[in-house]
C-alpha cells in the first residue's frame, strides 16, 4: 500500500525578533501525521528519542500512534496527531531536528461539543534555540482548526498559567493531583 506522510495544516510565528528595527519572523508549519505513514511512525519515533525516549510525552504519543494503526483499519478514528516543523515543504519526509511540537487530540462521542488535547509537548529548551512561540503556536493552530468546538485538557501545575494566557480557563478549584482540568471555550471566539 502506498502511504503518504505528513498533511500540511497552517503555518503560524514561532519566533519574532528585531534586527536593524525590522522585525524579523520565523515560520513553522503545522503537520498533521498519519498513523498510516511509514515515514511518519518513523520520525516519530526518532523524535521521541531524540527528546527524552521514555521521559518524554513524545513517547506516550508515539504510542498512541501506534496503537491508532489497527483503528483506522477497523474505520475508526477518534485522534490526530500533529506536529509544528520548521520544515516547510516535503511533508512526506520530515526532518526530526525540525519538529519542534507534538500534539495528540481525541474526540469522544459522549462529547461532541469539545476535543480533548491528550498530550502536547514542544521540543526540549536544549534544542529550541532562539524559538519561543512553540505551544501557543501549537494551541493557536489547534483553536483554528477546530474553531466551532471547545478545546479540553489537563494541564500540570506547572503549565496552568501558560494556558490562562492563551484563554483556557480552570474547569475545577480542586487543587488535588498532579493535574489540573482546563478548558478552552469556543463561546469566546465566537463573540
Amino acid at each position: 500500500m502506498i502511504t503518504f506522510g505528513a498533511n500540511y495544516v497552517n503555518s503560524v510565528s514561532v519566533a519574532r525578533g528585531y534586527s536593524d528595527s525590522k522585525i524579523i519572523e520565523k515560520k513553522a508549519a503545522f503537520v498533521e501525521l498519519s498513523p498510516k505513514s511509514k515515514a511518519d511512525a518513523a520520525v516519530l519515533a526518532t523524535t521521541s528519542v531524540i527528546w527524552g525516549g521514555h521521559l518524554s510525552l513524545a513517547k506516550d504519543i508515539l504510542d498512541d500512534f501506534n496503537k491508532s494503526k489497527s483503528d483506522i483499519l477497523l474505520g475508526k478514528k477518534d485522534v490526530n496527531y500533529y506536529a509544528l516543523t520548521t520544515q516547510m515543504r516535503n511533508f512526506n519526509c520530515l526532518n526530526p531536528f525540525k519538529i519542534k511540537g507534538l500534539v495528540e487530540v481525541a474526540s469522544y462521542y459522549h462529547i461532541p461539543s469539545s476535543e480533548f488535547i491528550t498530550y502536547i509537548q514542544t521540543v526540549p529548551k536544549i534544542f529550541r534555540g532562539n524559538l519561543g512561540l512553540i505551544g501557543k503556536g501549537m494551541l493557536d493552530c489547534l483553536k483554528e482548526l477546530f474553531e466551532t468546538k471547545d478545546l479540553e485538557l489537563s494541564a500540570s501545575r506547572s503549565a496552568v498559567d501558560f494556558y490562562m494566557r492563551n484563554g483556557f480557563e480552570l474547569l475545577s478549584n480542586v487543587n488535588k493531583g498532579l493535574t489540573i482540568p482546563m478548558k478552552y471555550r469556543v463561546i469566546k471566539r465566537l463573540t
